[in-house]
């Protein structure tokens, strides 16, 4: 249980329309599950706004009408008193039993003779409730003595907590200390870190390296949403303007320029909002302290690792590595292969006793691989270029970054939402299913990548340059020309027409001597 006190107001109406209308919406009330009032006569929370506000200003008269002296505070300053009571996640409570505990902490703070309305609200994970009073009573006029309300909310949390067996250690030991006359903050102190803020600021020569210098000591410059406010976030998530944090000759508004003017080289948009980095720094915390406590530190960064390693589905830097290995393997053997024949064909005619004279020399043109080198080149760069098309075209129309930037979120909330109270409101059942979505989204991304990319390959593949050793080596064997010639003219002179019909590169190599 937690309950709250708001700060006192003096206008019902303002208050009122928050409290039953959902947020920057003036006209739906989807927010609002159930309103109960009590000492008014009627249940309709704006009509009973308007009483209590009626009741407040006409205090004085009512103190005549009622026999009592108008000595005293008066009235007319801030009779709005709003509260509002929280349970735990793990708590479900019923409407009725709202209802019963709400006017259980009227009665703690005295108040159970006062107008109020309570309203309850649906749109948190929590169960909750808004309480709000009219100080001034309606049958004396008088102000309720509003004195100690924080020790009395917290001496009713604690016994609403034993009574339903919950344990909160630290109500425990804050109310101890107070049974010892020890003064206890609402909220801890913020760390002072003037010293060290300005410090850097006085040896810092511009805002670049001022922001080096925090950095170094653990803190972070940000932007304020308000105004042209710098603000300083710890490891803690704790924020506190720049210009508290500083202590300089100069005050007020000159002090604000002597900031602006050795911070004015700064990119602005490219600092981070300060309430925004100081709740990541906190979910962080949260998160590292939850994992401690369960011992699944090191298993969540397997996990995530894990879940997050892209699936290898075609690098483009290997295969053009790859294909260029290839091509120069190829020049290799195929000027190897050159050389051996034209050794062999060298030692065949030292060897013959005849000494006949070479039939033909290399008709390969010397320049003919530098010219396929040449061409293969300028394919691949055209190959390249449509490569990385695609990979222009895959990172407009696929959001894999943004998908797996939501994944990284999700398995944060998934560590984070991993403990009893998380299953048991359901919070983790929805993280994972949130999870396996995204992963789900990856995994159809990552399949039609893989599609796109195979489908340029093999058209690629198709227009690609053969080697031009290859092609001689598939052209077809001179033997088969020579029998269909035969077969047709019944003329048994083989070696005559072997001769008109080998080709050139065959006597080369050796294959053919008349």
């Amino acid at each position: 249980m937690v309950p709250k006190i708001h700060r006192s107001g003096s206008n019902f109406k303002g208050v009122t329309a928050y409290l039953s209308h959902d947020q920057g919406k003036a006209k739906t009330t989807e927010r609002v599950a159930w309103t109960m009032t009590g000492n008014l006569r009627t249940n309709d929370i704006e009509k009973a706004s308007r009483i209590m506000a009626f009741t407040a200003l006409n205090a004085e008269e009512i103190k005549r009408e009622s026999g009592i002296s108008s000595a005293g505070r008066k009235s007319a300053g801030k009779p709005v008193s709003h509260h509002s009571l929280s349970w735990g996640l793990d708590e479900n409570p019923s409407p009725e039993h709202m209802k019963r505990t709400a006017l259980d902490y009227i009665k703690s703070q005295g108040a159970e003779d006062h107008q109020y309305y309570i309203i309850a609200h649906n749109e948190t994970d929590h169960r909750h409730v808004h309480i709000v009073m009219n100080l001034v009573s309606p049958s004396t006029g008088k102000l309720l003595d509003t004195g100690f309300s924080k020790n009395k909310a917290s001496r009713w949390a604690l016994e609403y907590e034993k009574q339903h067996g919950i344990l909160c250690q630290k109500r425990l030991d804050n109310h101890e200390k107070r049974k010892d006359a020890e003064y206890i903050k609402h909220q801890e102190q913020k760390q002072d870190y003037r010293a060290e803020v300005t410090l850097s600021f006085q040896q810092s020569d511009n805002g670049k390296s001022f922001m080096q210098a925090l950095k170094e000591k653990g803190l972070q410059l940000a932007n304020g949403r308000r105004g042209n406010v710098f603000l300083i976030v710890d490891n803690k998530g704790d924020i506190q303007k720049l210009s508290r944090q500083l202590d300089i000759e100069q005050r007020g508004k000159k002090k604000s320029d002597a900031i602006q003017k050795k911070l004015a080289d700064l990119d602005r948009e490219k600092l981070s909002d300060g309430e925004s980095l100081a709740r990541q720094i906190r979910e962080a915390q949260q998160t590292v302290e939850v994992e401690k406590e369960n011992g699944i530190e090191d298993k969540r960064k397997e996990q995530i690792q894990k879940d997050l390693d892209k699936p290898v589905v075609w690098d483009r830097d290997k295969a053009n590595q790859a294909w260029q290995d290839s091509i120069d393997k190829a020049g290799i053997e195929a000027e190897k292969q050159r050389d051996y024949n034209r050794k062999k064909k060298q030692q065949t005619e030292k060897s013959q006793s005849t000494g006949s004279q070479k039939t033909g020399t290399d008709q390969q043109s010397p320049g003919s691989y530098a010219a396929y080198l040449d061409k293969h080149q300028a394919r691949q760069a055209k190959e390249d270029r449509q490569r990385s098309q695609l990979d222009r075209t895959i990172d407009q129309t696929y959001t894999r970054k943004e998908t797996e930037a939501k994944l990284r979120q999700a398995m944060r909330r998934l560590e984070k939402t991993n403990t009893w109270f998380g299953r048991r409101s359901g919070k983790y059942a929805k993280a994972l299913e949130e999870a396996e979505g995204y992963r789900k989204t990856l995994d159809n991304i990552a399949m039609r990548e893989n599609e796109l990319r195979g489908a340029l390959e093999q058209k690629l593949q198709a227009h690609r340059i053969k080697d031009p050793a290859q092609e001689q080596d598939n052209q077809p064997s001179p033997n088969h020309q020579l029998d269909k010639t035969f077969n047709a003219s019944g003329n048994d002179d083989r070696d005559a027409r072997a001769e008109e019909i080998a080709p050139q590169k065959d006597r080369d190599r050796g294959g053919y001597e008349r």
